[in-house]
Protein backbone atom coordinates (compact mmCIF):
# COMPACT_ATOMS: atom_id res chain seq x y z
CA UNK A 1 0.00 0.00 0.00
CA UNK A 2 1.19 3.52 -0.82
CA UNK A 3 0.77 6.57 1.38
CA UNK A 4 -1.71 7.96 -1.14
CA UNK A 5 -3.80 4.78 -0.85
CA UNK A 6 -3.90 5.25 2.93
CA UNK A 7 -5.10 8.84 2.52
CA UNK A 8 -8.08 7.59 0.52
CA UNK A 9 -9.27 5.27 3.30
CA UNK A 10 -11.93 6.87 5.52
CA UNK A 11 -10.69 7.02 9.11
CA UNK A 12 -14.12 5.88 10.31
CA UNK A 13 -13.74 2.70 8.25
CA UNK A 14 -10.37 1.97 9.86
CA UNK A 15 -11.85 2.56 13.33
CA UNK A 16 -14.72 0.24 12.51
CA UNK A 17 -12.33 -2.51 11.38
CA UNK A 18 -10.29 -2.39 14.58
CA UNK A 19 -13.43 -2.44 16.72
CA UNK A 20 -13.31 1.10 18.10
CA UNK A 21 -16.51 1.95 19.99
CA UNK A 22 -18.64 4.71 18.47
CA UNK A 23 -20.20 7.15 20.96
CA UNK A 24 -22.03 10.00 19.19
CA UNK A 25 -21.97 12.68 16.52
CA UNK A 26 -21.37 16.34 17.23
CA UNK A 27 -20.96 19.61 15.40
CA UNK A 28 -17.29 20.54 15.52
CA UNK A 29 -15.44 23.70 14.51
CA UNK A 30 -14.87 22.42 10.97
CA UNK A 31 -18.09 20.45 10.47
CA UNK A 32 -19.76 17.26 11.61
CA UNK A 33 -17.64 14.91 13.71
CA UNK A 34 -18.00 11.31 14.80
CA UNK A 35 -16.79 10.72 18.34
CA UNK A 36 -15.28 7.40 19.47
CA UNK A 37 -13.90 5.93 22.65
CA UNK A 38 -10.14 5.85 22.25
CA UNK A 39 -8.86 2.37 21.26
CA UNK A 40 -5.58 3.11 23.10
CA UNK A 41 -6.97 3.45 26.61
CA UNK A 42 -10.04 3.03 28.81
CA UNK A 43 -11.95 6.32 28.64
CA UNK A 44 -15.32 6.96 30.23
CA UNK A 45 -15.60 10.22 28.28
CA UNK A 46 -15.09 9.51 24.55
CA UNK A 47 -12.68 11.99 23.05
CA UNK A 48 -11.45 10.67 19.70
CA UNK A 49 -13.10 12.97 17.13
CA UNK A 50 -13.15 12.34 13.37
CA UNK A 51 -14.06 15.04 10.88
CA UNK A 52 -15.83 13.24 8.05
CA UNK A 53 -15.32 15.83 5.31
CA UNK A 54 -11.63 16.45 5.95
CA UNK A 55 -10.89 12.83 6.99
CA UNK A 56 -8.80 13.94 9.96
CA UNK A 57 -8.91 13.04 13.65
CA UNK A 58 -7.98 14.55 17.00
CA UNK A 59 -7.64 13.22 20.53
CA UNK A 60 -7.51 16.41 22.57
CA UNK A 61 -6.73 14.95 26.03
CA UNK A 62 -3.46 13.48 24.74
CA UNK A 63 -2.70 16.24 22.26
CA UNK A 64 -2.68 13.96 19.21
CA UNK A 65 -4.25 14.19 15.77
CA UNK A 66 -3.73 14.14 12.03
CA UNK A 67 -4.58 11.83 9.16
CA UNK A 68 -4.91 8.05 9.03
CA UNK A 69 -1.18 7.30 9.09
CA UNK A 70 -0.79 9.29 12.31
CA UNK A 71 -3.78 7.48 13.83
CA UNK A 72 -2.33 4.06 13.03
CA UNK A 73 0.94 5.13 14.64
CA UNK A 74 -1.02 6.45 17.65
CA UNK A 75 -3.02 3.23 18.08
CA UNK A 76 0.04 0.98 17.69
CA UNK A 77 2.36 3.16 19.75
CA UNK A 78 4.64 3.83 16.77
CA UNK A 79 6.67 6.98 16.12
CA UNK A 80 4.60 9.42 14.04
CA UNK A 81 7.13 9.24 11.21
CA UNK A 82 7.14 5.43 11.02
CA UNK A 83 5.12 5.42 7.80
CA UNK A 84 6.48 2.05 6.67
CA UNK A 85 5.20 0.13 9.68
CA UNK A 86 1.91 2.00 9.66
CA UNK A 87 1.37 0.93 6.05
CA UNK A 88 2.18 -2.67 7.03
CA UNK A 89 -0.63 -2.52 9.61
CA UNK A 90 -3.02 -1.14 7.00
CA UNK A 91 -1.97 -3.85 4.53
CA UNK A 92 -3.16 -6.48 7.03
CA UNK A 93 -6.57 -4.77 7.29
CA UNK A 94 -6.90 -3.85 3.62
CA UNK A 95 -5.29 -6.70 1.65
CA UNK A 96 -6.93 -5.42 -1.53
CA UNK A 97 -7.15 -1.70 -2.12
CA UNK A 98 -10.53 -0.41 -3.19
CA UNK A 99 -11.65 3.10 -4.09
CA UNK A 100 -13.29 5.16 -1.36
CA UNK A 101 -14.87 8.39 -2.47
CA UNK A 102 -15.48 11.40 -0.24
CA UNK A 103 -19.17 10.93 -0.92
CA UNK A 104 -19.05 7.40 0.47
CA UNK A 105 -17.86 8.68 3.83
CA UNK A 106 -20.67 11.17 4.31
CA UNK A 107 -23.70 10.56 6.45
CA UNK A 108 -26.52 8.63 4.87
CA UNK A 109 -30.08 9.49 5.73
CA UNK A 110 -31.02 5.82 5.86
CA UNK A 111 -29.14 2.60 6.45
CA UNK A 112 -28.59 1.13 2.98
CA UNK A 113 -26.39 -1.72 4.22
CA UNK A 114 -26.96 -5.13 2.69
CA UNK A 115 -26.25 -8.54 4.26
CA UNK A 116 -22.76 -9.81 3.53
CA UNK A 117 -23.74 -13.46 3.38
CA UNK A 118 -26.14 -15.59 1.39
CA UNK A 119 -26.28 -18.00 4.32
CA UNK A 120 -29.29 -16.91 6.38
CA UNK A 121 -27.60 -18.03 9.60
CA UNK A 122 -24.73 -15.61 9.05
CA UNK A 123 -25.86 -11.99 8.91
CA UNK A 124 -23.80 -8.86 9.34
CA UNK A 125 -24.76 -6.75 12.34
CA UNK A 126 -25.63 -3.13 11.50
CA UNK A 127 -23.45 -0.41 12.99
CA UNK A 128 -25.02 1.60 15.77
CA UNK A 129 -27.09 4.35 14.12
CA UNK A 130 -25.17 3.69 10.89
CA UNK A 131 -22.46 5.60 12.73
CA UNK A 132 -19.72 5.72 10.15
CA UNK A 133 -22.05 6.42 7.26
CA UNK A 134 -20.25 3.77 5.21
CA UNK A 135 -22.17 1.37 3.05
CA UNK A 136 -21.20 -2.26 3.62
CA UNK A 137 -20.65 -2.52 -0.13
CA UNK A 138 -17.50 -0.41 0.28
CA UNK A 139 -15.73 -3.59 1.40
CA UNK A 140 -13.01 -4.68 -1.03
CA UNK A 141 -14.01 -8.36 -0.85
CA UNK A 142 -17.56 -9.72 -0.91
CA UNK A 143 -18.60 -13.08 0.51
CA UNK A 144 -20.62 -15.05 -2.05
CA UNK A 145 -21.02 -18.45 -0.42
CA UNK A 146 -20.22 -20.19 2.87
CA UNK A 147 -20.15 -23.97 3.14
CA UNK A 148 -18.35 -26.77 5.02
CA UNK A 149 -14.73 -27.24 3.96
CA UNK A 150 -14.88 -29.26 0.75
CA UNK A 151 -12.24 -28.33 -1.83
CA UNK A 152 -9.22 -30.60 -2.02
CA UNK A 153 -6.65 -27.76 -2.44
CA UNK A 154 -7.86 -26.07 0.74
CA UNK A 155 -7.73 -29.32 2.69
CA UNK A 156 -4.24 -29.96 1.34
CA UNK A 157 -3.18 -26.46 2.33
CA UNK A 158 -4.25 -27.00 5.94
CA UNK A 159 -3.17 -30.60 6.30
CA UNK A 160 0.01 -30.84 4.23
CA UNK A 161 1.41 -27.31 4.31
CA UNK A 162 0.24 -26.12 7.71
CA UNK A 163 0.21 -29.59 9.36
CA UNK A 164 -3.20 -28.91 10.91
CA UNK A 165 -5.37 -31.83 11.98
CA UNK A 166 -8.16 -31.64 9.40
CA UNK A 167 -10.81 -33.22 11.63
CA UNK A 168 -10.16 -30.55 14.25
CA UNK A 169 -9.98 -27.73 11.71
CA UNK A 170 -13.35 -28.61 10.17
CA UNK A 171 -15.01 -27.84 13.50
CA UNK A 172 -13.87 -24.22 13.27
CA UNK A 173 -13.43 -23.21 9.64
CA UNK A 174 -15.61 -22.95 6.54
CA UNK A 175 -14.99 -22.83 2.84
CA UNK A 176 -15.72 -19.26 1.80
CA UNK A 177 -16.16 -18.21 -1.82
CA UNK A 178 -15.34 -14.54 -2.30
CA UNK A 179 -15.34 -11.91 -5.01
CA UNK A 180 -12.82 -9.10 -5.44
CA UNK A 181 -15.03 -6.10 -6.15
CA UNK A 182 -12.30 -4.18 -7.99
CA UNK A 183 -11.70 -6.91 -10.58
CA UNK A 184 -14.85 -9.06 -10.23
CA UNK A 185 -12.62 -12.12 -9.77
CA UNK A 186 -13.80 -15.00 -7.59
CA UNK A 187 -11.69 -17.20 -5.35
CA UNK A 188 -12.22 -19.56 -2.45
CA UNK A 189 -10.41 -19.78 0.84
CA UNK A 190 -10.43 -21.18 4.35
CA UNK A 191 -12.66 -18.92 6.43
CA UNK A 192 -12.64 -18.40 10.18
CA UNK A 193 -15.51 -16.45 11.75
CA UNK A 194 -14.27 -13.01 12.82
CA UNK A 195 -17.01 -10.75 14.11
CA UNK A 196 -19.67 -10.41 11.40
CA UNK A 197 -17.33 -11.56 8.64
CA UNK A 198 -14.40 -13.94 8.07
CA UNK A 199 -10.67 -13.99 8.34
CA UNK A 200 -9.76 -15.77 5.11
CA UNK A 201 -6.65 -17.58 3.99
CA UNK A 202 -5.43 -19.85 1.23
CA UNK A 203 -2.02 -20.66 -0.22
CA UNK A 204 -1.73 -17.27 -1.92
CA UNK A 205 -3.83 -14.90 0.19
CA UNK A 206 -4.26 -13.74 3.77
CA UNK A 207 -6.76 -11.10 4.81
CA UNK A 208 -10.41 -10.40 5.57
CA UNK A 209 -13.67 -10.52 3.65
CA UNK A 210 -16.23 -7.78 4.05
CA UNK A 211 -16.39 -5.43 7.03
CA UNK A 212 -17.10 -5.98 10.70
CA UNK A 213 -13.87 -7.71 11.74
CA UNK A 214 -13.65 -8.54 15.44
CA UNK A 215 -11.88 -10.86 17.85
CA UNK A 216 -13.12 -14.46 18.08
CA UNK A 217 -13.95 -15.67 21.58
CA UNK A 218 -14.47 -19.27 22.75
CA UNK A 219 -15.76 -18.62 26.25
CA UNK A 220 -15.27 -21.34 28.86
CA UNK A 221 -15.70 -19.00 31.82
CA UNK A 222 -12.19 -19.78 33.08
CA UNK A 223 -9.80 -17.49 34.95
CA UNK A 224 -7.10 -18.28 32.38
CA UNK A 225 -7.37 -17.15 28.76
CA UNK A 226 -5.39 -18.49 25.81
CA UNK A 227 -4.60 -15.65 23.40
CA UNK A 228 -3.63 -16.25 19.75
CA UNK A 229 -2.83 -13.70 17.06
CA UNK A 230 -4.37 -15.70 14.19
CA UNK A 231 -6.62 -18.71 13.68
CA UNK A 232 -3.83 -20.83 12.17
CA UNK A 233 -1.97 -20.60 15.49
CA UNK A 234 -5.19 -21.44 17.34
CA UNK A 235 -5.67 -24.55 15.19
CA UNK A 236 -1.97 -25.38 15.63
CA UNK A 237 -2.43 -25.36 19.41
CA UNK A 238 -5.41 -27.72 19.21
CA UNK A 239 -3.53 -29.98 16.79
CA UNK A 240 -0.43 -30.13 18.99
CA UNK A 241 -2.55 -30.94 22.04
CA UNK A 242 -4.89 -33.23 20.04
CA UNK A 243 -7.91 -31.38 21.39
CA UNK A 244 -11.30 -30.77 19.80
CA UNK A 245 -11.78 -27.64 21.90
CA UNK A 246 -9.53 -25.49 24.10
CA UNK A 247 -9.44 -26.36 27.83
CA UNK A 248 -9.66 -22.67 28.77
CA UNK A 249 -11.34 -19.61 27.30
CA UNK A 250 -9.56 -18.91 24.02
CA UNK A 251 -9.41 -15.66 22.07
CA UNK A 252 -8.12 -15.15 18.53
CA UNK A 253 -7.22 -11.53 17.72
CA UNK A 254 -7.41 -12.12 13.96
CA UNK A 255 -5.27 -8.98 13.65
CA UNK A 256 -2.86 -7.32 16.06
CA UNK A 257 -4.89 -4.16 15.42
CA UNK A 258 -7.64 -5.77 17.53
CA UNK A 259 -5.54 -5.83 20.71
CA UNK A 260 -7.64 -3.03 22.20
CA UNK A 261 -10.78 -5.16 21.82
CA UNK A 262 -9.14 -7.95 23.79
CA UNK A 263 -8.08 -5.53 26.52
CA UNK A 264 -11.69 -4.33 26.76
CA UNK A 265 -12.86 -7.95 27.09
CA UNK A 266 -10.50 -8.66 29.98
CA UNK A 267 -11.41 -5.41 31.73
CA UNK A 268 -15.08 -6.37 31.53
CA UNK A 269 -14.49 -9.90 32.86
CA UNK A 270 -13.08 -9.76 36.41
CA UNK A 271 -12.95 -13.57 36.47
CA UNK A 272 -9.96 -13.40 34.09
CA UNK A 273 -6.72 -13.26 36.08
CA UNK A 274 -4.20 -14.83 33.71
CA UNK A 275 -3.44 -14.71 29.98
CA UNK A 276 -1.25 -17.19 28.11
CA UNK A 277 -0.16 -15.22 25.04
CA UNK A 278 1.06 -17.25 22.04
CA UNK A 279 2.57 -14.25 20.29
CA UNK A 280 4.58 -14.05 17.10
CA UNK A 281 8.32 -13.91 17.68
CA UNK A 282 8.89 -11.07 15.22
CA UNK A 283 12.25 -10.35 16.80
CA UNK A 284 13.64 -13.33 14.86
CA UNK A 285 13.07 -11.19 11.73
CA UNK A 286 14.47 -8.01 13.31
CA UNK A 287 11.00 -6.66 14.01
CA UNK A 288 9.52 -5.67 17.36
CA UNK A 289 5.75 -5.95 16.83
CA UNK A 290 5.33 -9.06 19.00
CA UNK A 291 7.32 -7.57 21.87
CA UNK A 292 5.39 -4.31 21.60
CA UNK A 293 1.98 -5.99 21.78
CA UNK A 294 3.23 -8.00 24.78
CA UNK A 295 4.30 -4.76 26.46
CA UNK A 296 0.94 -3.15 25.66
CA UNK A 297 -0.88 -6.03 27.31
CA UNK A 298 1.33 -5.90 30.39
CA UNK A 299 0.82 -2.14 30.71
CA UNK A 300 -2.93 -2.08 30.04
CA UNK A 301 -3.69 -5.17 32.14
CA UNK A 302 -1.35 -4.54 35.06
CA UNK A 303 -3.54 -6.56 37.44
CA UNK A 304 -3.60 -9.58 35.13
CA UNK A 305 -0.75 -12.06 34.85
CA UNK A 306 0.49 -12.08 31.24
CA UNK A 307 2.51 -15.18 30.32
CA UNK A 308 4.66 -15.02 27.20
CA UNK A 309 4.11 -18.53 25.82
CA UNK A 310 6.29 -17.84 22.79
CA UNK A 311 9.09 -19.12 25.01
CA UNK A 312 7.81 -22.61 24.06
CA UNK A 313 9.02 -22.08 20.48
CA UNK A 314 12.14 -19.87 20.84
CA UNK A 315 13.57 -20.68 17.40
CA UNK A 316 10.36 -20.27 15.41
CA UNK A 317 8.47 -17.14 14.39
CA UNK A 318 5.10 -18.50 15.52
CA UNK A 319 3.31 -21.55 16.85
CA UNK A 320 2.43 -22.87 13.41
CA UNK A 321 6.04 -22.74 12.21
CA UNK A 322 6.98 -24.75 15.30
CA UNK A 323 4.21 -27.28 14.53
CA UNK A 324 5.38 -27.66 10.92
CA UNK A 325 8.95 -28.25 12.10
CA UNK A 326 7.86 -30.68 14.82
CA UNK A 327 5.57 -32.77 12.57
CA UNK A 328 8.03 -32.82 9.64
CA UNK A 329 10.93 -33.97 11.79
CA UNK A 330 8.97 -36.59 13.69
CA UNK A 331 7.79 -38.46 10.60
Amino acid sequence: MRTQDARNIPIVDYLDRIGAKFARTQQGTNGLEYVYHSPTRSDTKPSLCVNIEKNIWSDVPVGAGGRLIELVCHVHNLPNNDVKRALEVLDSLYPTITSFSTKTARIMAKDQSQPLFDDSTLRSEPRANNATGLNKKSAAIEVLRVQPLFSYPLKQYLQNERKINLAIACKYVKEVTCRLLASDKQFYSVGFASGSTFAIRNKHFKGFAGLGVDISVFDKGTSKVLLFEGFIDFLSYLTAKNLDSPPFTAVVLNSSAMLGRFIQLVEQQPVITQVDYFRDRDELNNKSTGLETLAQLQTALSNTKINDLSSAYPNHKDLNEWLIYHVTNSQ
